[in-house]
């Protein structure tokens, strides 16, 4: 190994899992701009609602989607979101399908890693270490981001809410991902931009965690908050963004 990530009282990871969505890319930013380029280019199948109403009612939608994920476990996508705002307006829910293609394409053509990201884990695996992901998103969304900006090679594995059927917080989904690693949580560092669902859970089973608290007020990740859930809270180490970490190598 040419070099190591390690920290103020010496300990050293042997794998990482990193979260994706607002913790390596932009996640908050291509989601709010996906929407209202989508809802911009089909207002006219909401009825006459202006695009800033059927955001509006977009957003008062996700509040009711994430209530009842907690009450039931179960997420609502894009294409069955928009598929309810039209129905809601009057309109042919059968479109929701069509918006879901376009608000894809959108995000992904707004979506942008944070700068230095692929460098950073080029150094982190350089290092020895392995590199894992976690993320409450859909299987083909995120699968398509990996392949896009070229990040795939750099995690096995790639556990994935909508692919195996649970959800951070939830410590299930992160023993799931330490047992494809095959190491031990004392040996994984957890690094993510949400404290509750990221950083809290890891900390509860034993691994270590970097909150990365410098994205976008946390947006996406919010969507999945209970009430009460600390957004800040004790930590391995708390950086704006994620490169920081760069500077733990070979101290």
């Amino acid at each position: 190994m040419s070099s190591l990530l390690t920290f103020e009282d010496g300990w050293r990871p042997r794998a990482i899992l990193f979260d994706l969505d607002d913790t390596l890319l932009r996640s908050s930013e291509a989601d709010a701009l996906a929407l209202e380029r989508t809802v911009a280019r089909f207002h006219e199948a909401f009825n006459g609602l202006t695009v800033s109403q059927i955001i509006e009612q977009h957003a008062d939608l996700l509040r009711e989607v994430r209530d009842a994920y907690h009450r039931t476990g179960t997420w609502a996508y894009p294409a069955e979101r928009l598929s309810r705002l039209l129905a809601r307006a009057g309109g042919d829910p059968s479109q929701g399908a069509l918006l879901g293609e376009h608000y894809t394409e959108a995000r992904l053509e707004a979506l942008a890693p944070y700068e230095g990201v692929g460098e950073f884990l080029e150094a982190l695996r350089a290092a020895g270490l392995r590199l894992g992901l976690l993320s409450n998103g859909s299987g083909q969304m995120q699968r398509r981001v990996l392949l896009r900006f070229r990040l795939a090679p750099y995690f096995d594995p790639v556990v994935l809410a909508g692919e195996v059927g649970l959800r951070k917080p939830d410590p299930a989904i992160f023993e799931f991902a330490l047992g494809q690693m095959g190491f031990r949580p004392e040996e994984v560092l957890m690094v993510g931009d949400s404290y509750a669902l990221d950083v809290l859970p890891a900390l509860q089973l034993g691994m270590r965690a970097v909150h990365v608290a410098g994205g976008p007020g946390d947006a996406r990740s919010h969507l999945f908050h209970r009430p009460g859930d600390p957004l800040e809270g004790p930590c391995t180490l708390r950086v704006g963004r994620v490169t920081e970490l760069a500077a733990f190598l070979a101290r």
